[in-house]
């Protein structure tokens, strides 16, 4: 199910409220119980490859425990990586063959949802168990919930073992400051998920679909486009924090304001933390960091591009920041230290907006189109036409934009002012309300974007 569904307004209730009656050494089996439940709302019969997974990692990891051999490590990865290479590449390529109601179905199939960050998830136990970083976890059913929780099953944050499964099984006792920081994380991800995001996705639609687009409406695309996605996944990820708070569990932070950064460095450190921490960990240092920066940078952008999908859009999107990073890094090497703050800001804000066009565009022709469309003369009037914007609706967004900027720090304020803490929850929580009703009654709900990686 998801989290923008009704059905889980209900499920984490009922969830939060049994994992607090349970006896302390039963939760953990109530969670896998409740995760797995979760996970057969999208689809029961690849519930069965998510549990397949899980064995196998479970078992890889009690073997490269004693068995330190190189070759057996690299027939183990693939193994593991196996489902996810195949289901992600080949046979989605063969899907155009397929025609109307059978593609949709083949789809849905050949990439179970979640697949992406579940399979980087376990498999991560299993490198750190190889280098000596942890021990193995032995109980299959506290392995199996540490692949399968359900907050962040589907789209992360991709945690690591020695993080999260000590807190599966230690003892809890409940605190309302988990429960109020919980609620907070919650509204801050539904308000970006539904007010911002959700409001924002018709307008983009309508930018990349139009034939022959102005200038102005592609840069404008591009842009809207950005704060879409993260609103969007920034959303997922505090609604995901948000879940797993209120049964006394910490996850990552994913996102830190990523939009003020002043280099891409720093963008980077403040998107997709997770994913980007994996990257690093058993990616660029290994493939030896600095020292040999530029195969270990470009290796990671491209690795990132392909992660998220076989189209060459992915890769050239993972290109162009790769070699942009490297730009940068050049530059700041022999000045001594980073562009200039006058120029910093925006040479950041339009690589990573720009960019954003092969990563939303439905294929490499579009692309080129909209990136052609920007260096053609600008007409402002067709460009609004286009887009779908009017005063009012860009007046809201702008709006909507600056709650969800303070919101999202109220949520991860340790300590929020305790007399404007109530009344900011019912605002936001109407706000939410007027937003969901209205994007039912327009058809307007969409799927969180990265249930497609």
């Amino acid at each position: 199910m998801s989290f923008a569904s009704g059905a889980y307004l209900l499920f984490l209730p009922a969830v939060t409220a049994l994992y607090w009656l349970c006896p302390g050494k039963y939760r953990y089996l109530l969670l896998l119980a409740a995760s797995y439940g979760f996970y057969m709302g999208w689809s029961a019969p690849l519930a069965l490859l998510l549990l397949g997974e899980t064995a196998v990692c479970y078992a890889s990891c009690l073997i490269v425990e004693k068995k330190k051999s190189k070759g057996l490590f690299a027939c183990l990865l693939l193994l593991i990586f196996a489902p996810l290479l195949i289901c992600k590449y080949p046979s989605r390529m063969l899907l155009g063959l397929f025609p109307g109601n059978l593609y949709g179905w083949l789809k849905a199939a050949a990439l179970p949802v979640g697949i992406s960050f579940y399979t980087f998830q376990a498999a991560s136990c299993v490198m750190d168990v190889y280098r000596g970083d942890q021990q193995p976890e032995r109980n299959f059913f506290r392995f199996a919930l540490f692949v399968s929780f359900f907050p962040q099953l589907v789209a992360g944050p991709i945690e690591r073992g020695k993080d999260l499964l000590p807190q599966l099984w230690e003892e809890k006792h409940f605190l309302r400051s988990d429960v109020a920081a919980g609620g907070r994380l919650l509204l801050s991800g539904f308000f970006r998920k539904i007010c911002v995001a959700d409001f924002i996705a018709p307008y983009v639609d309508s930018v990349f679909s139009v034939q022959q687009p102005d200038g102005f409406s592609a840069a404008l695309g591009a842009v809207l486009f950005g704060f879409q996605i993260y609103n969007d996944f920034a959303g997922y990820s505090e609604i995901a924090l948000g879940s797993a708070r209120l049964l006394g569990i910490r996850l990552t932070r994913n996102f830190r304001e990523p939009y003020l950064s002043l280099t891409l460095r720093d963008f980077w450190r403040r998107w997709h933390i997770t994913l980007n921490g994996w990257f690093r960990s058993y990616v660029y240092l290994p493939l030896g960091g600095k020292n040999r920066r530029l195969l270990a940078v470009s290796a990671v952008f491209l690795l990132s591009g392909l992660w998220h999908g076989a189209d060459v859009t992915f890769l050239l999107w993972g290109a162009v920041h790769g070699m942009c990073y490297l730009l940068e890094n050049a530059v700041t090497r022999k000045r001594g230290r980073p562009l200039p703050g006058w120029l910093s800001f925006p040479f950041t804000f339009a690589v990573v907006s720009l960019s954003w066009i092969f990563f939303r565009a439905a294929d490499l022709s579009k692309a080129w189109e909209m990136y052609g469309a920007l260096f053609s003369p600008w007409h402002w009037g067709a460009g609004w036409q286009q887009s779908g914007l009017t005063l009012i609706a860009l007046f809201r967004l702008l709006l909507a934009l600056a709650v969800s900027f303070f919101a999202g720090r109220w949520a991860f304020d340790s300590k929020p002012p305790v007399n404007r803490d109530l009344a900011l929850a019912v605002l936001l929580a109407l706000a939410i309300a007027l937003c969901w009703l209205f994007n039912l009654r327009s058809g307007g709900a969409n799927a969180f974007i990265y249930f497609q990686f």
